[in-house]
Parts: structure tokens; sequence; C-alpha cells
């Protein structure tokens, strides 16, 4: 199986067209997405410009490529940009049959493959926190502002993410419920691991997820999918990495 994956697009329309190109040229069999694709705004304007840019931009993408390229699968996660405000619009790209949201305890079959999905990142500057979990219990979080999504209201909540995340389980927890998965597989995790060279920001700072280094040792997905740190294969001349039999991968994203 041929699959194009990207990461990190963050609604950059030059981006999405680069995309539609490549895959025209390389026919793949299947395309993931993995997180951060949709444009940042502030909380007040969230849901209108991540749910529309879904409703159009992403959409017409799949469609464009279904009628160029014939049946392609795609898969999705979320990254820590993206709010649960998008969760309505994946929801009808999915029932119109466009692409298949990825979760930890959904196992997704393509044929002989199986995927699962990861959406959450470790706490970041950026204000969105739907998709923030504490990596392990007992780390700490010097981010306090932020907002999440509530969807019984319809808007966003100003929270105190410091405290807000402790209520919640952590990456590490979220990824010891995933269940046996049939190989060969593919992990699709926002975050990329920790020590494996794939997690290092410009300032030189190394912010990858020990809970997801610590999963992909122990459960040994034959390919793991990752971006979040853009500069990272700029700043150590690696975007691939073997950790025991999984290939795990970060192509990064240029400016």
């Amino acid at each position: 199986m041929r699959i194009l994956f990207t990461s990190d697009l963050h609604g950059q329309r030059h981006l999405y067209d680069q995309l539609a190109e490549l895959a025209v040229v390389v026919r793949p069999d299947a395309l993931i997405l993995g997180g951060d694709m949709l444009p940042d705004s502030g909380p007040e304007e969230a849901e209108a410009v991540q749910a529309g840019f879904f409703s159009t931009v992403v959409r017409d993408l799949l469609v464009r490529l279904r009628d160029e390229l014939g049946p392609l699968r795609t898969a999705m996660i979320f990254g820590n940009h993206e709010a649960r405000c998008a969760e309505a619009a994946v929801a009808r790209l999915e029932d119109e049959g466009l692409l298949t949201f990825l979760s930890p305890n959904k196992v997704a079959a393509w044929g002989e493959v199986s995927l699962v999905g990861y959406s959450c990142a470790p706490p970041c500057p950026y204000w969105a926190k739907d998709y923030e979990r504490l990596d392990r219990r007992g780390d700490e979080n010097t981010f306090e502002e932020g907002y999440v999504w509530e969807p019984d209201a319809g808007e966003f909540r100003r929270i105190n993410a410091v405290e807000h995340l402790r209520t919640l389980a952590t990456m590490e927890e979220d990824l010891a419920s995933v269940g046996p998965v049939e190989r060969p597989w593919i992990l699709v995790a926002h975050s990329p691991p920790a020590g494996v060279q794939l997690d290092r920001l410009a300032c030189g700072l190394e912010v990858g997820s020990e809970a997801v280094a610590a999963f992909i040792r122990q459960r040994q997905p034959d390919v793991s999918l990752h971006g979040h740190v853009h500069e990272a294969p700029r700043m150590t001349g690696q975007y691939r990495q073997q950790v025991g039999r999984t290939l795990v991968v970060n192509p990064g994203q240029g400016e």
C-alpha cells in the first residue's frame, strides 16, 4: 500500500495545493492527515473558521482527489491547534464516506492494514486545550491560560489549564486503553515520541512525548506517523528513525 502522509498544514492554501499536486503525481492508495490541518484563529472565530474550512477546503480536496484518482482511503486525526467545535464537520465528511477519523479506542481497517490514531499533545502555549493532556501523571504544566469547547452550550469556556488538565486522563493513560491490534498496523499520533531526534525545536529544546515513546517501544506498530514539531527534521537532519520493528516518521513542515 502506498501512503501519502502530511501534517501541520495549518490551513495554508498553498500547502493544500501542493498536497493535491503531489497526490496526483504519486497516486497513493491512501492519504493520512496528521493533525493541525486547520487555520489558526482566536476562540471567538474558531467555530466558523475551523468547521468552515473542513466543509469547504478539506472537502473540496478530498472530492477532487477522489474524482482524479478514483477511490482514495483517507484517515485523519486532530492536533493541539484544533478544537472540538470542528468535530461535527468531520463527522459529516465521514458520513459522506470521504474520510475516517482515527482514535485510540477504535481500530480502523484498510484491508489487511489496521490504523489507530491519537490527537492529543502535551501542554503547549496555544490557547486551544481540547486536545492537550499531561504526558504522564505528575508532570508539570506552566501554561495556565486556555479555552475548551462546550458542545452543549455551543461556545468556548475559559479555563485554568493547569487545574483542568489534572482532571483528565493523561496521554499515558489514554494510550494504555488501546486494545489488541492486528498486524500490520499504523499508529498516527500528533505528538512525536521523545528521544528519537524527531521532536527538537529551533531553540534546541526536545518536546516529544515520553508516553508516545513508551507506547511505541511496548506495542511496536509497524509504522508510526507524527507531526507537531515542524522544525525537527531541519534541526536534527532526521525525519525517520527505527525503534525496534517500528519505522517512526515526522516529515516536519517548512516555512
